[in-house]
């Protein structure tokens, strides 16, 4: 076996160089490795290489493509059916195969955007069962926002945008000015010593 390599008896009676313990830096997720095929072996032990928003991205994308091909797997056979009840088989398809990549989906978007809010400190409701911002998913098992939510939280984000681009503004005017301030002392000293 080559070095550094657990077998599986004594993947939990010693350490490894490649398999060290779980930096909190770099994952928050459990200590042992998903996926890993030896039990009881942590994950490796240097930083995650994509970043958070390209993951998702792609996650996004295939999620789409995935969508796509279904729509377009489902029409062939909405095309080739001849009664209504197969049509209405096909639509009825074609729905509950796509929920799970939607909903997979708009769970991303929130998180996102959930993100966004607190990054700027914003309050947002809690999840509740008669909350107009937020919905059970029950392919996911877990609340994502609706419609009014994302809006209303873009709304909320757009708004702490442009209070916080404001209080910018300000503070860079009053920066030149103190600089314009400087430089005109500094040029009549300079005059009246006769440099």
């Amino acid at each position: 076996m080559p070095p550094g390599r657990l077998s599986r008896s004594d993947s939990r009676s010693r350490a490894s160089p490649l398999c060290t313990p779980v930096s909190s830096k770099w994952w928050n997720g459990p200590d042992v490795m998903p996926g890993c095929r030896l039990t009881g072996a942590v994950r490796l032990g240097r930083p995650m290489t994509i970043s958070l928003q390209i993951r998702e991205l792609l996650e996004l994308d295939a999620y789409r493509r995935t969508i796509k091909v279904i729509n377009h797997a489902c029409e062939l056979s909405l095309r080739d059916a001849g009664s209504d009840a197969d049509r209405e088989r096909a639509r009825y398809k074609r729905h509950w195969e796509t929920l799970l990549y939607s909903e997979q989906i708009e769970a991303i978007r929130s998180r996102r955007l959930l993100r966004a809010a607190h990054r700027f400190n914003l309050a947002i409701d809690d999840a509740v069962q008669d909350s107009p911002l937020w919905r059970w998913s029950t392919q996911l098992n877990s609340w994502i926002l609706t419609a009014k939510g994302h809006s209303d939280i873009q709304n909320a984000i757009r708004t702490e945008r442009k209070r916080q681009r404001r209080a910018a503004i300000a503070w860079i005017g009053w920066a030149i000015g103190v600089f314009a301030s400087f430089t005109g002392l500094l040029s009549v000293w300079r005059f009246a010593r006769g440099l």
